[in-house]
C-alpha cells in the first residue's frame, strides 16, 4: 500500500504587492537624495557666481586705482589707437607720465589711457593704452571687468585739467538660476598731480 503524502510546494520569492512597496520606497529615497544633491549644486554654483564677481569687482577697483594714481592729468578728449574717446561720467582719458625700464619718469614724454565700456559688449570694462615708443608700458587693450552693470565717473572740478581726485562707482553684476547678484562698490583717488 502506498502512501500518498500531499506535499504542498511552497515557491519563495516577493510578491508583487511587496515589490510596489519596495519600488515606491526607492523612489522616494531617490528622490529625497537627488533634490539634496540639485539643492547643494545650486547652492554651490551661486556661492561660486558671487565669489566670482566680487572679486571681479575687486580687482577692477584695484587696477583703476593703480592706473589713476601714476596719472598726472585727466584729459578731456583723445585718439587712442584709432580710438576717439572722450571722458564723461562712463569713460576716463589720463595723461601718465612715460617711465623707462627702471621705472623713471621720462620727461616730457606722456601715454595716454582711457577706461572705457566695450562697445560691442557694454558689460566689459576695458582699459586701452597708447605708450610713447620711449616708454617701457605696452600698447594695446585689456580687460578689466566682464560684468559691469554700472560704472559711473565724477571729478572735483568741473574743468578736467584741474582734476585731482576722481570718485568711482562700480556695479557688477551677474545672473545664476533667475537670480541677480550684484556687488556694488566705490572709491575715490587721488591723481599724482
Amino acid at each position: 500500500m502506498a502512501s500518498t503524502c500531499s506535499k504542498k510546494n511552497k515557491q519563495s520569492g516577493f510578491t508583487i504587492i511587496e515589490i510596489v512597496i519596495t519600488l515606491a520606497i526607492s523612489v522616494f529615497v531617490f528622490m529625497i537624495i537627488a533634490d539634496i544633491f540639485i539643492s547643494h549644486n545650486r547652492l554651490f554654483n551661486t556661492q561660486s557666481a558671487l565669489a566670482d564677481v566680487t572679486i571681479n569687482t575687486s580687482l577692477a577697483l584695484n587696477r583703476l586705482q593703480r592706473i589713476i594714481k601714476t596719472a598726472d592729468e585727466v584729459v578731456a578728449a583723445r585718439t587712442i589707437n584709432s580710438v576717439n574717446y572722450t571722458t564723461g561720467r562712463e569713460t576716463l582719458i589720463l595723461r601718465l607720465p612715460s617711465i623707462d625700464a627702471s621705472q623713471n619718469i621720462i620727461a616730457n614724454t606722456f601715454d595716454y589711457a582711457a577706461f572705457h565700456l566695450n562697445p560691442l559688449k557694454p558689460a566689459e570694462l576695458v582699459f586701452s593704452l597708447q605708450a610713447d615708443p620711449a616708454s617701457v608700458r605696452r600698447t594695446g587693450d585689456t580687460l578689466i571687468s566682464s560684468y559691469v552693470e554700472k560704472i559711473n565717473f565724477n571729478y572735483n572740478s568741473a574743468t578736467l585739467s584741474e582734476v585731482n581726485l576722481v570718485s568711482i562707482f562700480l556695479s557688477n553684476a551677474r545672473t545664476t538660476f533667475g537670480s541677480t547678484l550684484r556687488t556694488p562698490a566705490q572709491t575715490a583717488i587721488s591723481l599724482r598731480n
